[in-house]
C-alpha cells in the first residue's frame, strides 16, 4: 500500500510540474512581452469573433501583462527575466532552446 502511495505521490508530482511548464511556456513564449502580448490579443480578438468563445485562461496567460502568480496554489509559478532551461523547463527545455 505504502509504494502505490509513493508512485501516486510522484505521479501527482510530474502531472503538477507538466502543467506549471506548460502555462509558463504559453507565458514565454507568447505573453512575456508587450509586442507578443499585442499580437496575441488581435488573433484572439479576431477568432474569437468569428467562433463566439474566449478562453479567459489563454488570454489571462497570453494577453495580459498581470502577474501570473494568481493562477496556481503553486508558488513557483512566476516569471522571470531570463529562465534555465533544465531547471525551468525539464520537459519542453530543448523545445524552446531551438526557437531561442
Amino acid at each position: 500500500m505504502e509504494i502505490w502511495n509513493q508512485d501516486e505521490t510522484e505521479l501527482a508530482d510530474a502531472n503538477r510540474s507538466m502543467f506549471r511548464e506548460a502555462l509558463l511556456s504559453y507565458r514565454l513564449l507568447f505573453g512575456q512581452n508587450f509586442d507578443s502580448r499585442s499580437l496575441f490579443r488581435s488573433r484572439e480578438e479576431k477568432r474569437a469573433s468569428s467562433d463566439g468563445y474566449i478562453d479567459h485562461l489563454l488570454v489571462r496567460l497570453c494577453g495580459s501583462s498581470k502577474d501570473i502568480s494568481t493562477l496556481t496554489d503553486d508558488d513557483t509559478f512566476y516569471e522571470q527575466a531570463f529562465y534555465d532551461s533544465v531547471i525551468d523547463f525539464p520537459h519542453y527545455g530543448p523545445r524552446l532552446e531551438v526557437l531561442q
